[in-house]
């Protein structure tokens, strides 16, 4: 056997790879001897069929077999030996290699194509970044308090049925002269005025003190029997419907108001925080926002950091070359046109694929491990578990399962692996590149975003 290379451009090279009847030939002859202790055939006892029948009917194929084999072997052994640090994967150069006949021949001459990787340097003192410091603007201040106001009302119960109250009451079933039945539906209520969709009934309502008693069409005023069967909460297997018309008494009048910003509304929200003015209660919030949009922050660097990098870091790719692996590795599944149309963002792939695996080498913590995607499985599903001191063995044990279920689809594990990938390179390039920290307020800076993916599209 006899392995040469030959280069073919700044980082590309052919291997030849010569190969004579000695160096398969004793391989050959005993898968062929294997073959011939177990053949089947007629007129023939099992084991007894003549070696040269056997070599006639199998000899090409498990030729070609085992020159594939020896191949494929010397071909990674050379590369290893070489010390050959290659892109993607060899391709079988065919034109070159031309036709192989098994049948007749017995040294071959094998050709085959690599792409080298460029050797280069990752300095990330020489990478100046811009780091984003999202904010909050007064728009998402003024929401959020908003929020607040209309998440914590003021609670109060009025003499009078106003028309966005809440009434609490009993009711009885009533005949036809008004009087309760001996033995009538009789509950209790509570429904919102709100729900009550005839105007008269409305009415009847609207100015009624707590502990008022009178007759009303329930049916009337929810404005059907489906609708008084949900306020009566009406059994779905009770045969009967309900009656229409009830004595109805007021228990209690419900009044929610929004709040007002004051000391009694600050100490509720933040307590024992001693805020005492609008300004201090607006900091205190903007201060909470802003713990929240630290992550969002570091996301968004993340995503941009790493695609800097890819703009900062100078190296040459052997272009013809890595579209021709993707289009072999395509199988049939991309044409070469739509390769060439989209190789720019195959080449950024390729790239940030090498500095990944540059940064990685001398920084082992960055590779994700098989421990650090289940522990972010464990985290997405069982945050609440896994904020405690520890985890005891029974909770670990009953989590592990599921967790091997969420990883058995190979897209979701992809994900959450390239989630963790851009988090520990987002760090890494925030604690040793030069950053440069720019405060944006979390409303310029959606705008911002969403004019840059306009433009991305355009």
């Amino acid at each position: 056997m006899n392995i040469t290379k030959e280069q073919t451009g700044e980082l590309t090279a052919t291997i030849k790879i010569n190969l004579q009847n000695a160096d398969f030939e004793s391989d050959v002859n005993k898968s062929l001897r294997d073959y011939q202790r177990k053949a089947t055939i007629p007129g023939f006892r099992p084991g007894k069929v003549p070696f040269g029948m056997v070599k006639k009917m199998y000899g090409s194929s498990v030729m070609a077999d085992q020159v594939n084999k020896t191949i494929s072997k010397a071909l990674n052994d050379y590369l290893a030996d070489e010390k050959l640090s290659i892109l993607g994967h060899p391709i079988a150069n065919i034109e070159k290699t031309g036709t192989i006949d098994f049948d007749h021949d017995s040294d071959f001459n094998f050709f085959f194509d690599i792409g080298i990787a460029p050797d280069f340097d990752v300095n990330m003192e020489n990478i100046e970044l811009e780091y984003s410091k999202i904010t909050a603007g007064d728009k998402q201040i003024e929401e959020t308090i908003n929020n607040m106001l209309e998440r914590n009302p003021v609670h109060t119960h009025p003499e009078l049925v106003s028309e966005i109250d809440e009434i609490e009451a009993s009711i009885a079933e009533v005949d036809a002269n008004g009087a309760e039945k001996a033995d009538g539906f009789v509950s209790e209520i509570k429904f919102k005025m709100s729900d009550i969709i005839d105007e008269d009934s409305k009415a009847t309502l609207i100015g009624k003190t707590d502990g008022a008693e009178f007759v009303i069409n329930l049916e009337k005023a929810f404005g059907d029997t489906e609708a008084l069967k949900n306020a009566l909460k009406w059994p779905e297997d009770k045969v009967t419907q309900p009656s229409s018309t009830f004595n109805l008494v007021i228990k209690e009048i419900h009044h929610e108001e929004k709040a007002n910003l004051d000391e009694e509304f600050f100490e509720k929200i933040f307590p024992n925080q001693q805020i005492l003015t609008i300004e201090e209660f607006k900091a205190k919030v903007a201060e909470d926002i802003n713990k929240q949009l630290e992550g969002e922050s570091d996301r968004y660097f993340s995503g941009k950091a790493i695609d800097s990098l890819v703009d900062q870091v100078k190296f040459s790719l052997p272009e013809e070359f890595m579209k021709a692996w993707v289009l072999q590795n395509a199988e049939g599944k991309i044409t070469k046109e739509k390769i060439d149309e989209d190789y720019v963002q195959y080449d950024r792939t390729f790239r940030w694929q090498l500095i990944e695996g540059k940064l990685i080498d001398a920084n082992p913590s960055l590779a994700v491990s098989r421990e650090d995607i289940r522990n972010a499985v464990k985290q997405q599903f069982f945050g609440q578990f896994m904020n405690a001191d520890s985890v005891d063995e029974e909770m670990n044990n009953r989590m592990e399962p599921i967790v091997d279920m969420i990883l058995k689809n190979e897209d979701e594990a992809r994900k959450i692996s390239d989630r963790i990938a851009e988090s520990k390179f987002g760090m890494f390039i925030k604690e040793n590149a030069k950053i440069t920290v720019k405060e944006i307020t979390y409303d310029k800076f959606i705008e911002s975003f969403n004019q840059n993916e306009i433009a991305e599209h355009e």
